[in-house]
């Protein structure tokens, strides 16, 4: 029986195409444009639209063969009348090798195809299933080993590290993924079907998430506009495990819920998808500005019960895609029309920075001293800007292809080791360095950045050198990195893997799961670290005990 498309099934592929690939906002803007929510929720095999174009061009080549006579299609029909080879039962085909770990396995070489994997000893991977539709953003308490995440169908889930069934596992060898030490301790849904206001499907979901510096609130951006917030010591007092929120009194700027009841608050609107959120530092935790695809940055005071909203700025051209703080008064932002602005809350004054990326800004981050800032773009480079002047002091052009992440270390202890060995090897090949005009910059922290060539290079900003180039096998484009809390390790996603970097040596470690992974961070101790999978999914790794990737690679 002949398989039949609709319009929504390739609306679907694409999608996932896009998805797959680490296109985020196109996919993004497909996926809302095209009602992709709509459409069946089966579960699709990854690269499934490649596989189709590649068998469709293969048939259509054949076709071509057989139109222009290079092919006989007489001949073959005759030749499946011809007696087959007999069986060669002397020589029988080789036993295929058994798979002995399928969730953890060693990406460095192993010693024996039938030595089973160690891995698990130092890292096992629990699924945690409470989403029904695709996980999008997942974001850890920055000092407890709490967990948020949150889907396109509008649900929030916020899940507890259970102690004490760690405690009892321990011990264990075994990789048992399918029992989590986390529990679901509340789970949130957006119920858009009682608003007042007619709200499409196509409009529903959560776009993204962020707790504050002091862990006590989670700002929510709704793709229908609103932004919520939701207080943490409302979950912590609550012994539901399931509350339901709704947007129909979704009057801007104010609070609609000031009794909270264990509910997150509408604070306030953008007129259109809220593509990022970002909060003050720990001294003033209650500070929030929000930007929007309608060009606007609003800020938010989340201590007043009435009128949050205490400024709002109107951007030029194009929706705000990336935004931080610098400081307590000053906010850096990204816009569509490839641009970085300046705000400056004391006097309200606004300015851009000088050049510009070629193509769409992927990612912003400030380094550890609130000096430098570190963009990376489609127009495959990596750029840094010096905030004090808002010049652009640095351009990194060594990636081949778009560069969709960009992450500073907090700690410069490892950065000795690896210049020795950069020296060691410039040494051995006769090279000099050559000066560079950041070279007398007080920045010791390494930045790292992934791209869609299959690469995470490390850089240090006063030598203007790429220190690393750290590759897997397979060459997956990578399509986010996160580092660990001391530096050492650098976490990445590429397709079906999480890999887990040692800066120092390059040796790594990889954790396969069922479906396409993206948005790893590591929890504040380094020893937890999540990832949405799709399509309904968030994978927690645990490292058991210290992590030493020279004692898994002797192992």
């Amino acid at each position: 029986e002949m398989t039949i498309f609709t319009s929504d099934d390739v609306n679907y592929l694409v999608f996932r195409y896009l998805e797959e690939s680490g296109f985020e906002h196109s996919a993004f803007s497909f996926g809302h444009e095209s009602d992709i929510h709509r459409s069946s929720s089966e579960e699709v095999p990854a690269g499934r639209l490649l596989d189709i174009v590649r068998r469709g061009l293969v048939y259509a080549q054949i076709e071509e063969r057989i139109k222009s006579g290079e092919i006989d299609v007489d001949a073959m029909s005759d030749s499946e009348s011809r007696p087959t080879k007999p069986l060669d039962t002397k020589h029988p085909p080789p036993t295929p090798k058994p798979v002995l770990n399928p969730k953890v396995s060693r990406l460095t070489e192993a010693k024996s195809s039938s030595e089973p994997s160690t891995s698990s000893k130092f890292l096992s991977l629990s699924q945690l299933n409470g989403h029904s539709q695709m996980v999008n953003s997942c974001s850890w308490h920055p000092e407890t080993n709490t967990l948020v995440s949150c889907d396109f169908s509008s649900s929030l889930n916020i899940w507890q590290f259970d102690s004490q069934k760690s405690s009892s596992d321990k011990m264990s060898d075994v990789d048992d993924s399918n029992s989590s030490q986390f529990t679901l301790r509340k789970s949130t849904t957006i119920d858009e079907s009682s608003s007042n206001n007619t709200t499409q499907q196509s409009t529903r979901g959560i776009v993204c998430i962020s707790w504050n510096k002091s862990g006590s609130e989670i700002a929510i951006g709704i793709l229908h506009g609103s932004v919520f917030v939701w207080n943490i010591e409302d979950i912590k007092n609550s012994s539901s495990s399931s509350v339901s929120i709704s947007s129909s009194s979704r009057a801007p700027n104010h609070r609609t819920n000031n009794d909270r009841s264990n509910k997150p608050t509408l604070i306030g609107s953008h007129n259109g998808p809220v593509l990022c959120v970002s909060w003050n530092s720990k001294s003033n935790p209650h500070l929030l500005v929000s930007g929007g695809v309608d060009f606007t940055i609003s800020v938010w005071d989340t201590s007043k019960k009435e009128s949050c909203l205490l400024h709002q700025f109107q951007h030029k051209s194009g929706p705000i895609l990336e935004i931080l703080w610098r400081n307590d008064d000053q906010i850096i932002y990204s816009a569509a029309n490839r641009t970085l602005t300046a705000i400056d809350l004391t006097n309200k004054s606004i300015s851009t920075f000088s050049g510009r990326h070629k193509e769409d800004i992927n990612c912003l981050a400030l380094d550890p001293s609130g000096k430098f800032l570190a963009s990376c773009s489609d127009d495959c480079t990596v750029k840094i800007w010096d905030l004090s002047s808002r010049n652009c002091i640095q351009t990194f052009a060594d990636h081949e292809r778009e560069v969709n992440t960009v992450c500073w270390s907090d700690s410069s202890q490892h950065l000795s080791t690896i210049q020795s060995k950069v020296s060691e090897f410039r040494k051995a090949k006769s090279e000099t360095p050559t000066p560079s005009k950041t070279a007398n910059l007080s920045c010791n922290s390494i930045l790292a950045s992934s791209s869609f060539d299959g690469t995470i290079r490390l850089f240090h900003i006063p030598t203007g050198k790429c220190l690393s180039v750290l590759k897997s096998r397979h060459n997956d484009p990578m399509t986010s990195i996160s580092f660990s809390s001391d530096g050492r390790f650098i976490a990445s996603t590429s397709r079906e893997k999480v890999l887990v970097w040692d800066i120092e040596s390059g040796l790594n470690e990889h954790v396969s799961t069922d479906g396409i992974v993206s948005g790893v961070s590591w929890n504040h101790s380094g020893d937890f670290l999540a990832c949405c999978e799709w399509p309904k999914t968030v994978d927690v790794i645990q490292f058991h005990r210290k992590f030493d990737m020279n004692d898994v690679n002797r192992s």
